[in-house]
């Protein structure tokens, strides 16, 4: 009732900045008031701290921080203290805390409030006095050394005061992405060397090391986590995947803060100004290889999860995870990355045949897809390393993983051979690529998915090698004869003529093998 007048007074009576002392005054009366009669209850008892003390103890606590946040706020003159203003109020609750501490009578719970209430204010000053650079490491500082505190010492409270924390570090590493996205253009475009320790970055690291520490110490049974064992699951999980996300984007950033910063260093006539950055021409290449990487990066990224995965951790959540997001990344790579790797490769031919060299090509702009196929034998590898570990076969059926990896494995060799033929092709000069090369190459593939398919027993290659010659024979009828001329047209037919004719016999030949194979299948899956 007696904040409730102070606060009618307020908002009726007050005038800024004639009444300034008189209110902060008058609230710093009332709060110190409140704050030795309930302190002052306590130092007299050993009882644990009831709800009703501890709820009127921060009711008193957080009202007059509100009130004298709002007159320094207010006042032109004390605007600059807020933090100031913020650490007094953490250093009155450390006094008594520390004068509690010295008394016996008084209970422990009590003692750990006045701390709680020590390192609220102290993690509210960091975002009133700094940025949110200096936010982000201190309230991720703050989040790994209470859950340490609170786990380690038993202190219930300290832990699960440090969960909203990381909650924020989070959040205020968000925005500090988002304050780096706002300014990198800027910062990139009158650097006159890249910035590789920039402050998201730091941050990123800084983040995931301190959420390595909290996942290390909540692994470790020793201690007994705070209510039940689902929170240590919980804290598991959050920490590994938060500090896996945040560890595979601060790289993935710099790389594509390097190639921005290239783009800017090429481009011709740059200009900076408050307002943002404009050039006459940039060199949209420098764009592709930067997609590139970051697919390659992904790439490595995900090769290397599952090899700790399979090596050290054998968790089947983190498995499933992995072969999803290898499998998302394959898909990328086969639509988005072929194409991106074919337009470099058109950009480095187109140059050659002209005078034009504002920008410099180099051969690297082909070679660049035989590093990315290195990385997509690391992500095959590392699938086909999944499909036989026993984390996945106890829940799933060895057949059934063969069959998924056998068909992920001829698709996208499909698509990265043909890319590679056109490829070959467009280097030599050689016309009608998409035409009679590609229906040649698709009727190889086809012969070479039958031979695979009987010699090992796998109907489901033999049934995609009879498909693929459905549509090598519909592409054929439909767009390849359109425009191609007798001898081309000719070629095209016989060949895959003789490629069906050499199919119709390895089935004449083997069929005994062939239908007592799938009969086998049928009776195993019975």
């Amino acid at each position: 009732m007696t904040w409730a007048i102070f606060e009618l007074w307020y908002l009726d009576k007050f005038v800024e900045p004639l009444h300034f002392e008189l209110a902060f005054g008058f609230a710093a009366i009332y709060f110190l008031t409140f704050y030795i009669t309930f302190i002052g209850y306590k130092f007299r008892s050993s009882q644990n701290a009831a709800v009703e003390n501890v709820s009127l103890i921060l009711a008193n606590s957080f009202i007059f921080y509100g009130i004298g946040y709002t007159l320094f706020d207010r006042h032109p003159a004390f605007h600059g203290y807020l933090g100031l203003f913020t650490v007094a109020n953490a250093g009155i609750h450390l006094t008594f805390g520390l004068i509690a501490a010295r008394i016996k009578t008084v209970s422990s719970d009590f003692i750990y409030l006045l701390g709680a209430l020590v390192l609220t204010f102290i993690t509210i000053t960091v975002p009133v006095q700094f940025d949110i650079q200096i936010v982000t490491l201190v309230w991720t500082a703050e989040a790994a050394i209470l859950f340490w505190i609170g786990r380690t010492k038993v202190i219930e409270l300290y832990e699960y005061f440090s969960y909203p924390l990381m909650i924020l570090a989070s959040l205020s590493l968000l925005g500090n992405f988002g304050n780096w996205l706002s300014v990198n253009e800027q910062v990139l475009a009158t650097a006159t060397q890249f910035p590789f320790f920039h402050s998201f970055f730091i941050s990123s690291l800084f983040y995931v090391a301190a959420f390595a520490l909290i996942y290390l110490i909540n692994r470790d049974g020793g201690y007994a986590p705070a209510g039940n064992e689902g929170n240590r699951t919980l804290i598991k999980y959050f920490a590994v995947t938060a500090a896996t996300i945040v560890f595979y984007n601060a790289f993935r950033g710099q790389i594509n803060d390097y190639f921005d910063f290239l783009r800017f260093k090429t481009a011709v006539g740059l200009e900076v100004n408050s307002y943002g950055v404009s050039a006459t021409a940039m060199d949209g290449d420098l764009t592709r290889f930067s997609a590139l990487w970051q697919i390659n990066y992904t790439m490595l990224f995900l090769t290397v999860m599952a090899a700790m995965n399979i090596k050290r951790f054998k968790n089947t959540v983190l498995a499933v995870v992995n072969i999803a997001l290898s499998c998302f990344l394959l898909l990328i790579f086969i639509t988005f990355g072929l194409l991106l790797l074919s337009e470099l490769r058109d950009s480095y031919l187109n140059l050659q045949d002209t005078s034009d060299y504002v920008f410099n090509h180099t051969i690297f702009h082909i070679l660049i897809r035989y590093i990315s196929y290195v990385f997509v034998a690391g992500i095959f590898v590392s699938l086909y390393q999944y499909s036989k570990q026993p984390l996945l076969l106890a829940n799933s059926d060895p057949k059934h993983n063969r069959f998924l990896f056998e068909m992920l494995l001829t698709v996208s060799l499909f698509f990265i051979l043909s890319s590679e033929l056109l490829n070959c092709m467009d280097i030599f000069g050689m016309k009608d690529s998409y035409k009679l090369g590609l229906s040649i190459f698709w009727g190889v593939y086809a012969l070479i998915l039958v031979s695979v398919g009987i010699s090992l027993g796998r109907k489901h290659l033999r049934v995609s090698a009879i498909v693929l010659f459905a549509i090598t024979l519909a592409k054929l009828v439909l767009y390849d004869i359109a425009n191609l001329n007798t001898l081309s047209k000719t070629a095209v037919f016989v060949s895959l003529g003789l490629l069906m004719l050499i199919v119709s016999f390895l089935y004449h030949k083997y069929k005994a093998i062939i239908f007592k194979a799938d009969i086998d299948d049928q009776i195993t899956e019975k």
